[in-house]
């Protein structure tokens, strides 16, 4: 609940200040530290002193925006799984942060996943796992939030793609229907809470006006093809997420300076579902890896820094992208190495200088 908590004030300030986001340069290196500070509230430092704005299409918004689930309506069979996408259309402002509340009846779907693969965020603040699927399950709620380093322009996307995917959610339909007074035949719909929240890349983080579309489904017993939407979707991602580096960092503010690993990777397709760690001696090659469940940041079992790390990423589908960090000895261990081996080499030229002149006193 805290760190829920901690993302609220995140989300509006990322949303106001954005210029070091959109420098290209330092993208990388801002994953590396974002989730330092966001643990000890030093994320207003970061951003109060950088600031540059996209420029929006016009500075008044003509045409609300529209926050819309795709598709709009469908016949579902039951017991199937299927898609339903989050899409955003603004033909006039440019975003940069949403929070998107998603509402739907427990009684009538399951929330199977839920995919980023395909989103314009790339910058995840409150991204459901599968413990917030499963409450999702109860509540009948399902929250998230994020970002989009240098903002989004809908309006200038590519004719075929006006409107930009936020999320795609995977549903289960129930394996019979049960109607009741909120339904037909199994009628129900899915809709977009009007609590959600755009903030514009206007240099303030205004909140922008936008209108909602929800989708009505209805479960039918026709039989018509389709309804393995989600597991078609996973067969076809074939492609391992990407290549991405591990990083370790120290400070003292952080973990009573503990030194931790930072990293982030993407996927274009299902999205990226969790990452593992290992860590293994150095002085044992032949050590097996002990995956365990991880997030970034990632502090260190090892402080002294002498176990090969490995950090895996794992998309939805279930491929796999392992990334390795072999820690350098640290200058002051040098420093002890040159001195161990001038030590040693010393105590052999003595020795040997000592053997010497036994040999010449025995030849006397």
């Amino acid at each position: 609940m805290r760190i829920r908590k901690r993302t609220r004030n995140l989300f509006l300030i990322f949303s106001k200040r954005n210029r070091f986001l959109n420098n290209p340069a330092g993208f990388g290196f801002f994953y590396s530290i974002f989730y330092f500070l966001f643990s000890n509230f030093c994320i207003f430092l970061l951003f109060s002193s950088f600031y540059f704005p996209t420029p929006n299409l016009v500075n008044a918004q003509t045409d609300p925006a529209t926050i819309f689930l795709e598709p709009e309506k469908n016949q579902w069979q039951p017991g199937r799984e299927y898609m339903v996408a989050v899409k955003l259309k603004s033909e006039d402002a440019c975003v940069n942060a949403f929070h998107i509340e998603i509402e739907f009846p427990v009684q009538k779907l399951k929330l199977v996943d839920f995919s980023t693969g395909r989103s314009i965020i790339s910058l995840w603040i409150e991204k459901p796992d599968k413990n917030d699927i499963a409450a999702a399950n109860l509540s009948g709620q399902l929250i998230f939030e994020g970002g989009v380093p240098g903002g989004y322009c809908p309006g200038r996307a590519a004719a075929f793609d006006q409107a930009g995917i936020l999320a795609e959610l995977a549903f289960r339909s129930p394996a019979t229907i049960v109607e009741d007074p909120d339904g037909i035949n199994g009628a129900f719909k899915i809709n977009i809470n009007k609590t959600s929240k755009i903030h514009q890349n206007d240099g303030t983080g205004a909140l922008l006006e936008f209108q909602t579309k929800d989708s009505f489904f209805e479960i039918s017993t026709s039989t018509h093809a389709g309804g393995r939407q989600w597991s078609e979707f996973l067969k076809n991602d074939t492609i391992s997420p990407e290549q991405f580096e591990i990083k370790i960092n120290q400070d003292d503010l952080f973990e009573d300076g503990k030194y931790f690993a930072t990293f982030q990777s993407s996927d274009k397709q299902s999205g990226i579902d969790r990452y593992e760690a290992s860590e293994t001696p150095l002085a044992n090659p032949s050590a097996k890896d002990n995956w365990k469940p991880a997030a970034s940041p990632y502090v260190l079992e090892d402080q002294a820094l002498r176990s090969k790390i490995k950090v895996k990423a794992i998309d939805l589908a279930g491929n796999e992208t392992v990334s390795e960090y072999l820690p350098r000895i640290p200058a002051d261990g040098k420093k002890t190495t040159m001195a161990l081996l001038a030590a040693i080499m010393a105590i052999a030229i003595a020795l040997t200088l000592v053997a010497l002149n036994r040999i010449g006193n025995d030849k006397k």
